[in-house]
């Protein structure tokens, strides 16, 4: 039976998640016009002890990935694309001659980012600048920058986002735009706190990355 959707989210852990902990895409051989039909999934994953960008379409083989924290991006069959953020995860991939069905699960929200200015999009915005940040710190040895993104754990990658962001904010003040933003990232932060899903130890991104 072929799936009636080309993409699908599962349901938040919490109501404090600002994401979501799977993603399900349907890869077709030709669009159905009745949904939005991604034709390829790109993502970066773990390789050789270090990342590469994984571009996936239909037909594939059946196979699982280390997913890396960054941008997942979906494009349809007119180039409309959509955007996520993860911060690592796994990957698998069945295929049979009707469609490949991608799923990506993390223990970390999976941000989707849309094009409108919302808190959830300057959150994935800005945690991609974190990330940028990290790799322009190991400009002399990208090598183990790739390394220690491929092996980053998802929900301390994701704490340290939250704790340098809420950081930045405390430090720079927040105009109206920005005060959705701090109280996601208050909320997100007390909800894996109340919940026990806050990890034990310091989490500094500079430690991680």
């Amino acid at each position: 039976m072929q799936p009636t959707l080309g993409f699908a989210l599962s349901p938040p852990v919490s109501v404090t998640d600002p994401g979501y902990p799977s993603l399900e895409v349907i890869l077709l051989p030709e669009p159905t016009h009745q949904h939005y039909d991604p034709r390829q999934l790109t993502v970066v994953v773990a390789y050789l002890g270090g990342t590469r960008v994984l571009d996936v379409r239909h037909p594939w083989h059946a196979v699982q990935h280390r997913v890396c924290a960054g941008r997942i991006r979906l494009v349809d069959f007119v180039d409309k694309p959509m955007q996520f953020f993860c911060f690592g995860g796994d990957l698998a991939i069945e295929s049979n001659e009707h469609y490949t069905r991608c799923v990506i699960t993390s223990k970390a929200p999976i941000l989707r980012w849309p094009d409108e200015e919302l808190p959830v999009s300057i959150l994935a915005s800005l945690c991609e600048v974190l990330l940028a940040r990290r790799r322009a710190a190991w400009l002399s040895r990208p090598a183990e920058f790739e390394a220690r993104l491929a092996s980053a754990d998802p929900v301390r990658l994701y704490v340290a986002c939250l704790y340098a962001l809420r950081q930045h904010l405390g430090a720079n003040g927040v105009d109206d735009g920005r005060r959705g933003l701090r109280r996601l990232v208050s909320e997100a932060l007390h909800g894996l706190q109340t919940s026990g899903r806050l990890p034990f130890g310091v989490l500094h991104l500079e430690q991680l990355l």
